[in-house]
Formats: structure tokens, sequence, C-alpha cells
């Protein structure tokens, strides 16, 4: 099964509603994949975070800044990009699952 991560600042607005979007399509498309989100550590690396970084396929992050800090927690794998700024998007924010919808179509 493949499995994806997305992350946010907080993990709790833009990666939550992408693990949602991207299921979503998935099923859609009769793909079984497995969902993660959560945070990107803004300053200092995360243990937690860093042991199971190298056990997910595809981690999808919303900000260049995030994809830095990604890649400095050590994950080589297969990293996107999304670039969907934190607009203070609510958690439900229709324009956000839209543009979701739109960025993930291609990669799920």
């Amino acid at each position: 099964m493949t499995k994806y991560l997305f992350m946010c600042r907080e993990g709790q607005k833009r990666s939550p509603m992408a693990a949602e979007v991207a299921r979503e399509i998935a099923q859609e498309r009769d793909r079984k994949i497995e969902m993660h989100f959560g945070p990107v550590p803004e300053t200092t690396p995360n243990p937690l975070i860093q042991r199971h970084l190298g056990g997910y396929d595809k981690i999808f992050v919303m900000e260049s800044w995030m994809a830095r800090r990604v890649r400095d927690q050590g994950y080589e794998g297969k990293l996107v990009n999304l670039r969907i700024g934190d607009n203070g998007y609510a958690a439900d924010d229709p324009r956000l699952r839209a543009t979701l919808r739109n960025r993930l179509k291609k990669f799920v």
C-alpha cells in the first residue's frame, strides 16, 4: 500500500484537508493509499517525525520552507510542494478544498 504524508505548519487545517481530498481522489480512482498528516517543525528537528519520515512513499508540503525542513530532517524520498500558503483558511474552507483537489489530482 502506498503511504502519503501531508504536512503544514500546525497540522490542523491544510494538511488534514489535503489528506481528506487525496483520500477522495484515491477512492474515485479505486487506488489503495494510506494518508497521514501532521505539522512541520519550524526550528528544531523532531526525533519522532525524523524516525517515521522514511516510511512514506511521498510527502506533500504546503510551502517551500517546509520542503527544506523535511529535507533537513533527512527525508530523501519524493517530495511535493503544493504551494498553498497559510491564507487564514478555516478547517472546512471550500476554497482550500477546491485548490487542493486541483493540485492533488495529478499526484494521487
